[in-house]
């Protein structure tokens, strides 16, 4: 990092000689940027390119910083000029492609395939472009083809334990179970300290009704990260299948601690109380659902379901929460990232 701060100020130097050479206000910006002074770097990218209207990688770089801001729609328009600039330029195509995934928007990821297709084409040999490929089929329903985007990510990185969750989940939506819990195990057998194997892997072992199994799972899973709330209140749905109605009400309860907002896991305490006979005390559950929740409360409620969270998966820069309810159970489950 002191490295990069003297880099600067040499640079300050150099643009006080030279206030018109371009070239030093782009290597200030990825100095800034190296130093996660985002806004500053996109000053001096925009400074470069201000001087040079043709600056490919100032384009290049500005986006890279705008995608740290969260201002994905901005980046896309900076990676966008690069493409127009020269369409051979390999890295702005993985870039766009993955901004794209983040807008977690269905009519943008057959754009994201598009990318994808783009990089591909010009370098084969790439895992990251495979699996997150991968991700957008994924997220459009297509999970065969998503299951084989990842399975050509394996064949280029066997050591990566995120794609091996990537593809049991999408495994697990085909509801190859048995195949989907391998994937898992060879995630866990890659990363041991890891809870989104283990939490992945309960979630299929929930929804291939095989609860002791996945309440063993959430276990491992609570064991390694005891703060994440979807864990306990899977747990509970779990418990709740098994019939053992209390401990699921102390998953809820453990849930609501880390969460108090969750309208799911007052329902599905409010659900696992009537099972007691606690009408009382469900009805107040349901009441303060309702009061978090009141489109999705009336929805479920009506259908007679209990709430389920679906995946979780751990990316290294974000996590994805995925929305959508399993129809096919009875629980709604908190999805994986």
């Amino acid at each position: 990092m002191k490295n990069f701060e003297k880099a600067i100020k040499f640079l300050k130097f150099g643009i006080q000689g030279d206030p018109n050479f371009s070239s030093y206000y782009e290597l200030k910006g990825l100095a800034l940027d190296y130093l996660k002074q985002y806004r500053q770097a996109v000053e001096c990218f925009d400074t470069a390119i201000e001087l040079d209207p043709q600056y490919l990688s100032a384009y290049y770089h500005k986006g890279n910083a705008l995608n740290m801001l969260k201002q994905h729609e901005e980046a896309i328009e900076c990676y966008d000029l690069v493409i127009e600039m020269s369409p051979q330029y390999l890295d702005v195509y993985f870039n766009k492609g993955s901004t794209l995934n983040l807008l977690n928007l269905l009519n943008r990821y057959q754009q994201a395939i598009e990318c994808f297709n783009k990089a591909i084409e010009l370098k084969p040999q790439v895992f990251a472009t495979h699996f997150n490929k991968g991700i957008a089929l994924n997220e459009l329903g297509k999970y065969r083809a998503a299951s084989q985007c990842f399975d050509e990510a394996i064949d280029l990185n066997t050591r990566d334990s995120h794609v091996y969750i990537k593809k049991g989940n999408a495994l697990k939506k085909l509801e190859l179970f048995l195949q989907a819990i391998e994937c898992f195990d060879k995630a866990i057998e890659l990363n041991s300290q890891d809870f989104a194997p283990y939490f992945n892997k309960g979630n299929a072992m929930y929804e291939w009704e095989q609860y002791q199994q996945a309440i063993e799972c959430f276990d491992y899973s609570i064991e390694l990260n005891s703060r994440d709330f979807a864990s306990y209140f899977n747990k509970g749905n779990a418990l709740g299948k098994l019939k053992q109605y209390q401990r699921a009400i102390d998953c809820f309860d453990k849930a609501l601690k880390l969460n108090p907002q969750d309208f799911a896991s007052y329902f599905n305490k409010g659900k696992m109380l009537d099972k007691l006979e606690q009408s009382q005390q469900a009805n107040e559950c349901f009441e303060k659902a309702k009061e978090l929740n009141p489109q999705d409360f009336a929805s479920y409620f009506n259908k007679g379901n209990v709430l389920n969270k679906q995946e979780k998966y751990q990316q290294e820069t974000h996590w994805t929460l995925w929305n959508t309810i399993n129809k096919q159970v009875d629980v709604l489950m908190k999805p994986s990232n």
